[in-house]
């Protein structure tokens, strides 16, 4: 396998104004150490997450964990385009709104 492509919607978030949530994708079967590089994930400057050189969630040890970690983003508010702030719940009549690793 050579590339892996995932599309995540943010369709409903507010869990509570003080926190931005993120997702992480365990990458089950696959080995850290055979991932190259992972690219188009959004987190901002001073994330408490850390990524290794590849694009990678190290384990806590700083080694490449085993499986492959990816973080597509550490905030919801930075891939949606909310006209509100704060909660961000399932509405059919707003626009959906995504980002691509």
């Amino acid at each position: 396998m050579q590339t892996i492509t995932g599309h995540f919607k943010v369709k409903a978030a507010g869990s509570c104004e003080a926190w931005r949530h993120g997702v992480g994708i365990v990458l089950n079967g696959v080995p850290a150490n055979q991932v190259q590089t992972v690219t188009g994930y959004s987190l901002e400057t001073g994330s408490y997450i850390q990524l290794n050189a590849k694009g990678i969630e190290p384990d806590a040890a700083g080694n490449n964990a085993k499986p492959a970690v990816v973080i597509p983003f550490d905030n919801f508010d930075n891939v949606i385009q909310n006209p509100t702030s704060g909660f961000f719940n399932l509405h059919y009549s707003q626009t959906q709104n995504s980002t691509k690793i």
